[in-house]
């Protein structure tokens, strides 16, 4: 069995712009659309007693989860929390996570 080299920790910003869109969400039939900085395209969304999660499977196989959470990030805001995962391929793992906020458009 091939181990991956190790992983280390590190600050980034996600990806470019640092925004993705979900619309077109259905829960009930478990679909919705992601729009993000490389084009759009259908996930699967999960309803859980945590909130949303996303489930995005890209063009070459790479599995992407994004969670909102039913939870506001302060008293006093309209800002959901949100956690993004990557679990990526790229000539060995790859893996990356960013959490940060996220909220309704008008």
């Amino acid at each position: 069995m091939r181990c991956p080299p190790r992983l280390k920790l590190e600050s980034s910003d996600f990806g470019q712009g640092g925004q993705v869109t979900f619309d077109s969400i259905d829960a009930k039939a478990g679909k919705a659309r992601i729009v993000g900085n490389v084009g759009a395209g259908d996930v699967l969304v999960l309803v859980t007693i945590a909130g949303l999660t996303f489930v995005e499977q890209t063009a070459f196989g790479n599995v992407n989860l994004t969670t909102v959470f039913a939870a506001y990030d302060s008293p006093s805001s309209r800002r959901f929390v949100a956690v993004s995962s990557r679990h990526q391929n790229l000539n060995g793992p790859f893996p990356s996570q960013y959490h940060g906020t996220c909220s309704v458009l008008d």
